[in-house]
C-alpha cells in the first residue's frame, strides 16, 4: 500500500504537469470509483467511473465535501431516507481517522450516497497521501460498486436455499409455499402466483393470500399469454397492457399494477406459469432473467414432490409414470447393480435402457464423484434421503451433470433395493459457472487497474498481471513481447507459466520479424489472433514455431502505444484445444490496453528524467563555461605573464623562490584549464580496448602510493569483451576515483575492484573502498562543479569524470550509507559500440543494491597533479 501513497503523492501535491493529465487518463478508464480527498474532507479529484455512478458533473463534485457521498450503512442499502449532514460528516470522519492511524484500509463496506438520494454499497480501499516531507496531505480512495455482487450472493442463497427444500419432507403446497416466499424476498415482489397446465387450462396450484384458486384458458391473461408463447413477458401498467385479464383481479380482490410471467418448460412440454405481481419498482430484462433461473431450478423441486408422491402408487401405475415422465427413473439393487431404468435415458444420456441394466452404477460416474454417490446410496439403504449432484458419462464418452433423488423401496416387507430420480442440471451448472467465472474475470480487471495506477515499477506490474491472468484464464503459457523497432525484432520480455510448462521466454529472443511475416501483418493492422487448434493457422513457419513450443491453442492481443504498434500479449494452452470464449476476448482487450498505458507511462517518466538531467547538467556546464571564458581572459594573461618571467629568471640563476613562483603560475594555469575542461565536449579517440588491461595500467602507475598509505588494492577481473572507448580519458576517469578513494582513507583500509558483464553489452567497473563516506546531505550534489568536502580541492575533477562518461554513451553512479561507512562508485561503458539507453545500474550484475544517479562531486584534481 505504501507505492499508492508514493505515486499519488508525486502527482497530485504539485501542479498539472503532462504526466499528471496522463495518470488522469488511465483513471478515467478504471472501472472501479476512484476518488481522492484533501485533509480538509474536500474532494479534489475524481475519475469517470465515480461520476457516473454518483451522478454528478465533475464541476459538481471538486472542492465539495465527501460527506456528501458516504454515508451510514442502512438495513436496505438502496433506501433514499433524508441524510443527516452531521451523522455523515463523523461518519467520514471515523473512515479518515482509521485511514490516518494506520496508512491505508482494505475492502471497507461503505455507502456512497448519489444525486437521486439513491444509496449504493461499496467495498473501499484507501491510503494516506504525504508530502516529500512526509506530511499527510490527503487520501486517495478505490471504491467498487457491490450492488451486483450482492444480489449474485444472494442468488445464489436463493438457489440453494431452494434446492434444500427437497432435504425436508414436506408437501406439494407446502413446497410451493416456501419457494414463494423466498422468491418473493429476493425480488421484492408482493405476490406470487404458481398456475399448473392442465390440458389447454392453466389452474392455480398456489397464490399467495389467495382464498380461491383461478383457472385461466391457454392464451387468457399475462399468464396464460406466455403458457401460449411459451416465453416469459412482463408488463409495468397491467390495466392499460391487452393482455391483462381483469377478471383475475375482481375473482381475487386484489389490485395488480405489475407482472412478470415465467413459462415453466420441460423437454417442450409446457409445465405451468411463475407469476410475480407487484414489484416495489418497475420489472426489467435483469427481473427475467432472474426469475427464469429461480424457476429453472424451483421446478425440479417441485418435480421431485410430485414424483416422491407417485413412486408410492402401483407398480402397474408406477411403471405407467416413468414410461412418460422426461426425467430418467431407475432402481437399483442392494449391491448397486442397475434392474431398472426408463426409456428417458436415450434422451440424457444416449443410452437404450438395455445398454445399462444389470450394470453397477459406479461404471457410469466421474470418478471425481464416485466416492460421494456411494456414501448417498448407502444412506439411501439405510432410510435416509436426499438429493445428490455429480457427473454421469454419456455414450458418446463425455459427461452431464445430473441432480439424483433415491428412496430405498421394499418388497414383501424387505428392503428390495433403491428408487431415484435423475434430472439434467448440466445447464444450471454451466450458468452458476458462468456467474462465478465473471465475478472472477471482474475482480481480477480491477485489480489489474488498480496496479496500473498506483505500481512504482513496470516490471513487477507485468509478472503480476501475468501470473494473475495465467491462474484466472486457466492457461499454459501467459506473455507479453515486444517488437524492437531498431533491428525488426520480437524479444519475449515477461513470460508466466503454468506449473510443468516448459518457458519460452529464452529462447524466443531477437525473433526477426522478416520469419513470421503473416503473425507482423496480424499485429499491425490490430487484428485479434485466435485458433482453438493451430493446424489452422495459414503460415508454416508461424506454425512449426508454435508446435516447437508444444501449443495447442493461441489467442494473441497487439498492443498500440500512442497509435505505435508496440508488441502483443499472448496466452498458449499446451494441454488442450480451447475454444476461447468471447469473454475471454473482451477483458483481454481491456488488458491490453491498460499494459499499453502502463507502457507509455513509462516512457513519459523515462524522457521527462533524462530531459531534466540534461537541462540541469546544460545550466550547470554554462554557468561554469561563463566562469571559465572571464578567468581566461582576467587571470590567463597575467599568469602567462608571471610564468614567462619567472623563466626569463630561471635562464639566469635558479633560485628556489623563484622556482617556487613558476610551479604556482603552473598550478593556477592547470586550474584554469580544467574549468575550461568542465565546459567543452573531448576530442577523443575511440577505440577497441580491454578494460581490465587499462585497469592494470592506473593501478601500476598509482599502486605503489596507495601500499605506502596502508590501502590493500582487491581484485575481482571478469573476462571483458573489448569495450570502445578513449583510453586516455578512460584511465584519467579511472585514476580520479582511485585518488579520492586513497583520500578517504588516510589511515588506510581496503580498495575493491570488480569488473563485469551486464545483459546489455556494457562493461561494469565497481570501486568500493572502506573509507569516511560521504554524509547524506552531500549525495544530491556530488556531480556539481566546485562542491567539494575537501579543504584544498576545487571540485572539478568528478564534475570532468561525469562528463567523459557521458561522452562514451554510458553511465557513472555513487553510492554511500553514510559518514564512516564506505564508497561506491559505479561505471558502465558500452562494449563494441555505443551503451543502449544508459540504462538502470542497480539491477546489474556487481552493481550497486541502491544507486543513486546524482549531481554532485568529490575532489579528484589531486589526481591530475599525481599523475604529472
Amino acid at each position: 500500500m505504501k507505492s499508492i501513497a508514493d505515486i499519488a503523492s508525486k502527482l497530485f501535491t504539485r501542479s498539472r504537469p503532462v504526466v499528471e493529465l496522463r495518470f488522469e487518463k488511465i483513471m478515467d478508464y478504471l472501472p472501479d470509483s476512484l476518488i481522492i480527498i484533501d485533509r480538509r474532507g474536500l474532494v479534489t479529484s475524481v475519475n469517470r467511473a465515480c461520476r457516473e455512478l454518483l451522478g454528478y458533473s465533475r464541476e459538481e463534485i471538486i472542492g465539495q465535501s465527501a460527506s456528501m457521498f458516504f454515508v451510514r450503512t442502512q438495513n436496505d442499502p438502496l433506501c433514499s431516507a433524508p441524510l443527516d449532514t452531521k451523522d455523515s460528516e463523523r461518519y467520514l470522519g471515523r473512515i479518515l481517522d482509521e485511514l490516518v492511524a494506520s496508512g491505508f484500509v482494505n475492502d471497507l463496506e461503505v455507502v456512497f450516497l448519489t444525486k437521486d438520494c439513491r444509496r449504493i454499497p461499496m467495498n473501499f480501499n484507501g491510503v494516506v497521501l504525504r508530502d516529500a516531507r512526509g506530511d499527510i496531505t490527503g487520501v486517495l480512495g478505490l471504491a467498487r460498486d457491490m450492488r451486483q455482487t450482492k444480489k449474485t450472493i444472494r442468488k445464489l442463497d436463493v438457489l440453494k436455499n431452494i434446492s434444500l427444500l427437497s432435504l425436508e419432507k414436506i408437501t406439494v403446497e407446502k413446497t410451493f409455499e416456501r419457494v414463494s416466499d423466498i422468491i418473493k424476498n429476493f425480488m421484492l415482489v408482493e405476490r406470487i402466483t404458481f398456475y399448473l397446465a392442465e390440458g389447454d387450462t392453466l389452474k392455480s396450484a398456489h397464490a399467495s393470500d389467495m382464498a380461491e384458486s383461478i383457472t385461466l384458458k391457454i392464451g387468457q391473461g399475462v399468464a396464460g399469454y406466455a403458457a401460449r408463447v411459451k416465453k416469459s413477458y412482463y408488463t409495468n401498467d397491467a390495466s392499460s397492457d391487452p393482455r391483462f385479464f381483469p377478471e383475475v383481479d375482481a375473482a381475487s380482490g386484489y389490485t395488480t399494477r405489475r407482472i412478470l410471467a415465467v413459462p415453466v418448460i420441460e423437454s417442450a412440454r409446457l409445465f405451468g406459469v411463475v407469476e410475480a405481481l407487484d414489484k416495489k419498482t418497475d420489472f426489467t430484462d435483469e427481473d427475467v432473467s432472474d426469475l427464469e433461473e429461480i424457476v429453472n431450478l424451483a421446478k425440479f423441486v417441485v418435480f421431485d414432490k410430485i414424483k416422491g408422491i407417485k413412486l408410492e402408487r402401483s407398480e402397474e401405475s408406477y411403471r405407467e409414470l416413468v414410461e412418460s415422465i422426461s426425467d430418467v427413473i431407475y432402481t437399483l439393487d442392494p449391491e448397486g447393480l442397475i434392474t431398472y431404468v426408463s426409456p428417458a435415458i436415450r434422451t440424457l444420456l444416449g443410452y437404450a435402457p438395455a445398454d445399462v441394466v444389470g450394470r453397477h452404477y459406479s461404471k457410469l460416474l466421474h470418478p471425481d464423484d464416485a466416492a460421494a454417490v456411494a456414501r448417498a446410496v448407502e444412506d439411501c439403504l439405510g432410510g435416509k434421503q436426499y438429493p445428490i449432484e455429480c457427473r454421469v458419462k454419456t455414450a458418446d464418452g463425455g459427461y452431464r451433470w445430473v441432480r439424483t433423488l433415491g428412496k430405498i423401496y421394499h418388497e414383501d416387507g424387505k428392503p428390495a433395493g433403491v428408487r431415484a430420480t435423475l434430472s439434467d442440471i448440466t445447464d444450471r451448472k454451466a450458468a452458476e459457472e458462468d456467474v462465478r467465472t465473471r465475478l472472477a474475470y471482474e475482480k481480477m480487471l480491477a485489480d489489474i487497474s488498480a496496479f496500473a495506477v498506483v505500481t512504482s515499477s513496470v516490471d513487477d506490474f507485468f509478472e503480476e498481471t501475468l501470473a494473475l491472468l495465467g491462474r484466472n484464464l486457466r492457461v499454459s503459457r501467459a506473455y507479453i513481447c515486444e517488437h524492437r523497432r531498431d533491428t525488426d525484432t520480437m524479444d519475449n520480455t515477461h513470460e508466466w507459466c503454468a506449473e510443468g510448462v516448459l518457458p519460452q521466454k529464452d529462447t524466443l529472443q531477437g525473433v526477426p520479424a522478416s520469419a513470421i511475416p503473416w503473425w507482423m501483418g496480424k499485429m499491425k493492422k490490430n487484428h485479434i489472433i485466435n485458433y482453438k487448434n493451430i493446424e489452422d493457422i495459414p503460415s508454416e513457419n508461424e506454425r512449426n514455431i508454435l508446435k516447437a513450443q508444444d501449443v495447442k491453442s493461441i489467442l494473441v492481443f497487439p498492443v498500440f502505444v500512442n497509435s505505435e504498434y508496440f508488441g502483443f500479449l499472448g496466452f498458449d494452452d499446451c494441454l488442450v484445444y480451447r475454444e476461447w470464449e468471447p469473454r475471454d476476448e473482451d477483458i483481454l482487450k481491456t488488458v491490453a490496453q491498460i499494459i499499453s498505458w502502463v507502457y507509455e507511462r513509462r516512457r513519459m517518466e523515462a524522457a521527462r528524467m533524462k530531459l531534466h538531467m540534461q537541462m540541469l547538467q546544460s545550466a550547470k556546464m554554462a554557468s561554469v563555461g561563463e566562469l571559465a571564458a572571464g578567468l581566461a581572459h582576467e587571470i590567463g594573461n597575467p599568469l602567462q605573464t608571471i610564468l614567462g618571467n619567472a623563466e626569463l629568471v630561471l635562464l639566469g640563476e635558479k633560485t628556489e623562490e623563484v622556482e617556487a613562483i613558476k610551479n604556482a603560475a603552473i598550478h593556477a594555469k592547470k586550474i584554469i584549464e580544467n574549468l575550461m575542461d568542465v565546459s567543452r565536449q573531448h576530442e577523443m579517440k575511440f577505440a577497441e580496448t580491454d578494460v581490465n588491461k587499462l585497469l592494470e595500467k592506473t593501478i601500476s602507475l598509482y599502486g605503489r602510493q596507495l601500499e605506502l598509505g596502508g590501502i590493500k588494492i582487491v581484485r575481482h577481473f571478469s573476462k571483458l569483451p573489448g569495450a570502445v572507448v578513449s583510453s586516455s580519458h578512460l584511465a584519467q576517469v579511472f585514476l580520479n576515483i582511485i585518488t579520492n578513494a586513497r583520500k578517504a582513507m588516510p589511515s588506510g583500509g581496503a580498495l575493491t575492484i570488480t569488473t563485469t558483464v551486464c545483459p546489455d553489452c556494457c562493461a561494469v567497473v565497481s570501486f568500493k573502498d572502506t573509507g569516511v563516506g560521504i554524509a547524506p546531505e552531500c549525495m544530491k550534489r556530488i556531480f556539481e562543479p566546485f562542491f567539494t568536502t575537501k579543504k584544498e580541492g576545487t571540485g572539478l575533477g568528478l564534475a570532468i569524470s561525469y562528463g567523459i562518461i557521458k561522452q562514451h554513451g554510458g553511465e557513472i553512479s555513487i553510492h554511500s550509507d553514510g559518514t564512516g561507512k564506505g564508497v561506491e562508485v559505479v561505471i558502465k561503458v558500452p562494449v563494441k559500440g555505443p551503451c543502449p539507453g544508459g540504462g538502470d545500474l542497480r539491477h546489474r550484475p556487481g552493481a550497486l543494491k541502491k544507486t543513486a544517479y546524482l549531481s554532485g562531486a568529490s575532489d579528484d584534481s589531486e589526481a591530475r597533479k599525481e599523475k604529472r
